[in-house]
């Protein structure tokens, strides 16, 4: 595979109360503790995602809440790709990212993301964004919309996009990505996130777990190319959170 090829890819798939009853002083009755009726409500603090404005390389329909932050690594051990990032939401509804995919001891493409939020519903998000990676005098984005159905529990998201270059080559073509993640436990989600580019003739399909912590999320996820016949890539992704 070409530098240029690793680093397609690289782009390709380049976003969880304790009441003490009073007891008096004079030695009166003690206040009898409440026992649950069989219709009470018992309410859990259920775990949320740091990690939730995106799935494992692409963005979800949810921003990032103004002032937050986070880093990030992503780690392919087989191609020897690295992609550190980072982002920041600059309002409620706008947040940028930055960073590179590295191709170790070989070449780097740097990347900036905006993404602009136009929907924000409490079952319902969709954003407008690019991505756009630069390599020595090249350059190859993607324009796209994506839209997040559900909640942090469980939510499908799917996008549309548009490959594009910076050096009139023909690499105009839409892109459609779809995918899902589902909590199946406080600090576990399953995630699957997938896209066809019909121009390439290829489909990237990958598949995980996310492991999640009050700010640090960690990722293992396997990756497969159809087109290029690629199969069962470990991918591990690391990211913190700042500001919440």
């Amino acid at each position: 595979m070409t530098v240029r090829g690793s680093l397609r890819i690289a782009a390709a798939i380049a976003q969880l109360s304790i009441a003490a009853a009073p007891v008096s002083a004079f030695g009166q009755a003690r206040t009898p503790p409440h026992i649950p009726e069989p219709d009470d409500t018992v309410h859990v603090i259920q775990q949320e995602d740091p990690a939730g404005t995106q799935l494992f390389f692409t963005a979800t329909g949810r921003t990032l809440a103004r002032g937050d932050s986070y880093i990030g690594i992503h780690v392919e051990p087989v191609y020897r790709i690295v992609i550190p990032s980072a982002a920041i939401g600059l309002t409620d509804r706008v947040t940028i990212a930055a960073g590179a995919a590295v191709l170790v001891g070989e070449a780097a493409a740097f990347f900036v993301a905006p993404r602009v939020q136009i929907i924000q519903r409490p079952k319902v998000q969709a954003s407008l964004g690019a991505l756009a990676f630069y390599l020595d005098d090249d350059l190859i984005g993607i324009a796209y919309g994506v839209g997040t159905f559900g909640n942090e529990d469980k939510a499908l998201s799917a996008g549309l996009g548009y490959l594009y270059t910076g050096s009139g080559d023909d690499l105009r073509e839409p892109t459609l990505s779809l995918g899902g993640e589902l909590k199946v436990g406080r600090r576990i989600k399953l995630i699957t996130e997938n896209h066809v580019a019909p121009y390439l003739g290829n489909a990237w399909l990958l598949g995980g777990i996310r492991v999640m912590g009050d700010r640090l999320s960690a990722e293992l996820a396997v990756f497969g190319a159809l087109g290029d016949s690629h199969c069962c890539v470990p991918i591990v992704n690391l990211s913190y959170l700042f500001g919440r």
